[in-house]
């Protein structure tokens, strides 16, 4: 039912109620109103009818004593016996006597104003009777007969008969009182006929309209009732949603198109049919999963009802296909509370799962090598570190890291690249066990959790991992590329720490094993103790501990003139390491992302260059530059700058003698504001560096709008030269434009002899790379430095 329906038959309701309660409190009025008239005439005709009869009696008692008082006058005068004429004497007293009293009772009752006139006329001839009555007495008394009885009919019996007709007239009056009383009493009793006519016509008229009303409102109901019933019906016929339809015993009472078509039921063959033998859902996985799902549906059978919706079910339709549905139960209740019947709606959505099931999968994989990526990896990992210790189980985390990756993708570009890691992946997928979990965790970098291994086979597994990929060769258009891979390991047992923990320790094993040269595996050594000390110490509170004690060591790696009868400078980069509490060296791609996560970055590089000034010092080498590396948090430190100013100051250190060198990367993020900082130090007198240069494609651009002193030409572009000509005509193009800027140029990650000597031929300056000098501890600097002059002698040779 709508809500208007609702609505105007909630109205309907309450005008019915309206008017059958108006009908019955007029017909109580009415009868009410009846019985008081009644009630009314009746008593005010007996009040009347009383007082009039008390007045009547009154008048007749006083015309009856005036008589007998006349009447015992002329008997007194017809005796001669004194006693009779003495007892005749008082009886005219007594008689006199009733006659004022009755005068006196009827003067104290209500009178009419014409009553009470004709009682002062009659006083007034009393008055004058009276002594005349009492003279003639006195007449007789005294034996004059005649005169008495002269007085008497002279003047007494003319005066009594003046009294009497007062006293008729008073009782002619009490008569028409009685009339009109009757008369008034009828009227009012019409009256009152008159008013109940009225009332009842009243309640009839309304009895009447409610009557009308009802019946209209019952027929606009049930038009209103017909039509939803019909739009219901093509409502229900048209939606994409199957709809069933049970009464309270769960019999099938209707089935829309829809849900013949799913079920496979037409809806006359499943009418009275139950609703659970038509209806028949299982769960998604099936199995024991219909259970809960039937038990579910039992309950909309119960008094209380069931309402919620189903997902992840399963309908068996009657030729025994499934078909992947949603679908919401519902009980429905009478006015009364009690179980009216059942509603189920359902649809497909076997398209829409399979494409949640794809998304699903999209999310939680790599596209190009379907491989899983880092965010279903660190999920599983996690879960292996909770079967570690809860199970007692050992596995084994690897890092590979793709050396010389990115040769092939500058030079045959990302396409090449995407089908080396295509063919890659399948090979390494071919020396993994099937339990063990492979994934992509971005770019060239690989993650491999080894399940249920001990660390024995997982190390002879890591080393056929590499040995397969150097002897991996890639072919793309007449060219033939050959690669490596870095591995780090990390044992995971029971005594393994957190996830992040975990991965850091990867991590540095995998640095680690670059930085001892590459196409190696490296173990993660001392992990118990790692994590002993870092549970007790998180990274951020190492990291600040580490700068207030000095926890930090510097080292240096020296960079070269290629050309040294031309290049005078002595050059060399100062590269950071953090020593851990068992005294190891940590290379930095350990704990730099901890410290840029706590915003540490700042404070760690006026750490390096607080002892690099002292350094500087010590050494006492004029013609020495030395390189620092700045991360974007310190560029950003507004702070900074002051801060390079007064070290530099106050250990007496000749700012040309700092070089800072700053990540093409940072120069991408925000050109104005590195180059504004470029320029500051260049006022100050300190060097500057742009880093990784050749990386994006914008490189010229940021040549020409930094001041900078030195472009180091990023590592992966300078492997790339000795098999790609167009590597090499890009590295010549830069090294031109960086030379016309007045730029000094560095090659870096320079790994061999004749690289070195191709470099030359582009007119790069400098090399830097392990392939010239690897980086010592600071306590060799001194021989680091002599370098320079040691490969000058050589080639002078």
């Amino acid at each position: 039912m709508s809500y208007q329906q609702r609505t105007n038959s909630g109205e309907g309701r309450y005008l019915q109620a309206a008017g059958f309660t108006a009908i019955l409190v007029l017909m109580t009025l009415l009868t009410l109103l009846g019985l008081q008239k009644m009630a009314n005439i009746n008593q005010h005709l007996k009040l009347i009818v009383n007082q009039h009869n008390v007045k009547s009696a009154l008048v007749k008692q006083m015309s009856l004593n005036a008589r007998e008082r006349v009447f015992t006058i002329q008997n007194m005068i017809l005796t001669d016996d004194p006693f009779a004429q003495d007892e005749a004497a008082l009886s005219i007293d007594e008689l006199g006597a009733n006659f004022a009293a009755a005068r006196q009772q009827l003067m104290g009752m209500p009178l009419e104003p014409h009553e009470r006139m004709l009682i002062d006329i009659q006083s007034k001839w009393v008055q004058q009777a009276v002594p005349l009555q009492r003279e003639a007495v006195i007449l007789i008394v005294a034996g004059n007969h005649e005169q008495a009885k002269r007085l008497l009919m002279e003047q007494v019996l003319p005066t009594q008969h003046k009294v009497l007709a007062t006293l008729s007239q008073l009782e002619a009056q009490q008569d028409a009182a009685i009339s009109r009383s009757f008369s008034q009493a009828i009227t009012t009793h019409n009256q009152a006929r008159v008013q109940i006519i009225i009332l009842g016509g009243l309640a009839a008229i309304l009895g009447i309209l409610i009557a009308l009303f009802t019946i209209h409102r019952s027929r606009l109901s049930s038009r209103q009732l017909l039509r939803e019933k019909e739009r219901a019906q093509v409502t229900l016929h048209s939606i994409g949603d199957g709809v069933i339809t049970a009464d309270a015993n769960g019999s099938i009472e209707y089935m829309n198109p829809v849900a013949e078509q799913l079920t496979g039921w037409h809806n006359h063959a499943a009418e009275g049919k139950a609703l659970l033998d038509v209806f028949r859902v299982t769960g998604g996985g099936g199995g024991n999963e219909a259970q809960p799902l039937y038990c579910k549906l039992e309950q909309l059978f119960a008094q209380d009802g069931y309402s919620g919706t189903l997902h992840q079910s399963m309908l068996l339709d009657a030729d025994h296909n499934t078909t992947a549905i949603e679908f919401t139960a519902s009980a429905i209740h009478d006015d009364e509370g009690q179980l009216a019947g059942i509603v189920v709606t359902f649809r497909d959505v076997s398209e829409i799962r399979a494409l949640a099931d794809h998304l699903s999968h999209q999310a939680r994989h790599d596209p190009l090598t379907n491989l899983v990526n880092r965010r279903e990896f660190e999920l599983r990992l996690e879960q292996a570190l909770v079967q570690a210790r809860q199970e007692r189980q050992q596995h084994a985390l690897c890092f590979l890291d793709l050396d010389r990756f990115k040769i092939v993708n500058d030079t045959c570009g990302h396409a090449a690249g995407d089908a080396l890691l295509i063919q890659l992946v399948s090979r390494l997928k071919t020396l993994v066990r099937s339990n063990d979990l492979l994934a992509r965790l971005g770019g060239d970098e690989f993650g491999l959790l080894l399940v249920n291994c001990p660390l024995e086979k997982a190390s002879a597994i890591a080393e056929e991992l590499r040995s397969s990929v150097h002897s991996f060769v890639f072919v793309w258009e007449k060219q033939s590329f050959n690669i490596g891979v870095s591995i780090g390991m990390v044992v995971i047992d029971a005594n393994s720490g957190t996830l992040s923990e975990v991965i850091a320790m990867a991590d540095a094993a995998c640095y680690s094993a670059k930085d001892g040269g590459r196409n190696r595996v490296h173990l993660y050594t001392n992990i118990a103790e790692n994590r002993h000390t870092e549970q007790k110490m998180p990274w951020s509170e190492r990291l600040q501990t580490a700068l207030q004690d000095d926890n930090f060591t510097l080292y240096c790696q020296s960079i070269v003139a290629i050309n040294p009868l031309r290049e005078q400078l002595h050059l060399c980069e100062l590269q950071l390491r953090f020593k851990d509490e068992q005294g190891q060296s940590i290379p930095p791609m350990a704990f730099i992302p901890a410290a840029e996560r706590h915003n540490l970055m700042p404070a760690i590089d006026r750490w390096v260059l607080r002892h690099a000034c002292q350094l500087i010092r010590l050494i006492d080498d004029p013609t020495a530059i030395y390189c620092i590396n700045l991360s974007l948090q310190t560029v950003n430190d507004e702070q900074f700058l002051p801060a390079v100013k007064q070290l530099l100051q106050s250990h007496h250190v000749e700012p040309q003698q700092i070089c800072f060198e700053i990540t093409e990367s940072y120069a991408i993020s925000d050109l104005q504001k590195i180059g504004d900082f470029v320029r500051q130090l260049r006022e100050m007198g300190c060097r500057s560096a742009l880093d990784d240069v050749g990386r994006s494609i914008g490189s010229y651009d940021y040549l020409k709008n930094l001041p900078v002193d030195f472009i180091k030409i990023d590592g992966h572009l300078i492997g790339a030269v000795v098999h790609s000509t167009i590597s090499s005509v890009q590295v010549k193009a830069i090294t031109q434009i960086a030379h016309l800027l007045g730029i000094c140029v560095i090659a870096e990650m320079v790994e061999d002899h004749h690289t070195l000597q191709l470099l030359g031929g582009l007119g790069i300056n400098y090399a830097q790379g392990f392939g010239i000098a690897k980086p010592r501890p600071i306590a060799e600097l001194r021989e680091a430095l002599a370098v320079s002059a040691v490969t000058s002698s050589t080639k002078k040779g």
